[in-house]
């Protein structure tokens, strides 16, 4: 009996020891697993389902058994100068230039961002307002994946949060993209630092769309992320380039390295 109860609290330890528990792994992205559709942009899809079919993309509803979560840091510790006014940035000003040139800091072989011409709305005019929540973007991203289309579900100073989104569909016509290759959120800004200093990131929370794509892409690829991965990588290095080269200064990227898991979807929903 003796040895029985001991096996049994052995057990119940290793139950509730924390590095076991996917919980602990997807503290730092909660928020963004958890993220709700403001009214303004579920009106925004209502009123788009007039000109085709047009649909958030969840994490519930995507095909994928493997959810990918990732972090990608920048920090700053002296903000460069803003090449169109010579003026220093400040950290607002300056993720509202990133906003604006956003291809000008990623590799352009990963993808490209421009705002859709397939909604009936000035989605351009939108993206580049002080309250850019309900524009539609359309990325270019090379096959295998192909094309996708987001929407920016929040804005904030120091954050926008981007969603996927499935769009109409026409073969061989760009800004038709139809569903985006992964759904989830996709959160960019910035945090205030105890030492003064300010990191810039992207993170974002995706499963593979497609069903049957993803079964063969967990089974087979070591990876399924790693494109997605590379863009990312890219953004980091242009936030990094364009702050040196324009007289600020930035902690070198492996000071601060990318944080990535793949964890299996059926334990991450067990803590939400």
């Amino acid at each position: 009996m003796i040895l029985k109860a001991f096996l049994i609290a052995i057990l119940l330890l290793g139950i509730q020891t924390p590095d076991e528990s996917p919980c602990t792994e997807i503290s730092s992205w909660k928020s963004l697993l958890n993220h709700q559709i403001s009214k303004p942009v579920s009106d925004k899809i209502e009123s788009l389902q007039k000109e085709g079919d047009f649909e958030i993309q969840t994490l519930k509803n995507a095909g994928g058994k493997i959810i990918n979560l990732d972090y990608f840091p920048v920090t700053i510790k002296a903000f460069p100068n803003n090449p169109e006014t010579g003026r220093v940035f400040t950290p607002e000003t300056f993720l509202t230039y990133l906003r604006l040139h956003f291809n000008d800091f990623v590799n352009p072989k990963y993808a490209v961002f421009s705002p859709s011409k397939k909604t009936g709305f000035d989605e351009k005019a939108l993206w580049e307002s002080a309250n850019p929540v309900g524009s539609v973007i359309h990325i270019h991203i090379p096959l295998p994946a192909g094309d996708g289309s987001v929407i920016c579900t929040e804005f904030a100073s120091d954050h926008w949060v981007y969603a996927t989104l499935k769009t109409p569909w026409r073969p061989f016509s760009t800004g038709y993209d139809g569903k985006h290759p992964v759904s989830g959120f996709r959160q960019m800004g910035f945090t205030r630092n105890n030492d003064g200093t300010f990191t810039y990131y992207t993170k974002g929370v995706d499963k593979m769309t497609a069903k049957m794509q993803a079964k063969a892409a967990e089974t087979f690829l070591k990876n399924p992320f790693k494109e997605a991965d590379k863009l990312w990588e890219s953004l980091r290095k242009g936030i990094y380039d364009f702050v040196v080269k324009n007289g600020g200064f930035a902690a070198p990227l492996d000071a601060s390295p990318a944080e990535i898991h793949h964890l299996k979807w059926k334990e991450v929903k067990t803590c939400l």
